[in-house]
């Protein structure tokens, strides 16, 4: 709604409130995976 009415101080903070709630995830994701494969020892990539 904010981009079809030109509300650009609120499209900029959409866009950062969704890389913050992506960085997050990402970093949730990474400590439960390193949490699940605990036993494996490290890995190479």
């Amino acid at each position: 709604m904010a981009g079809q009415t030109y509300d650009v101080p609120e499209v900029y903070a959409m866009i950062v409130v969704l890389a913050v709630v992506g960085i997050a995830l990402a970093q949730c994701v990474a400590l439960l995976e390193r949490r699940i494969r605990r036993w494996h020892g490290p890995t190479e990539l």
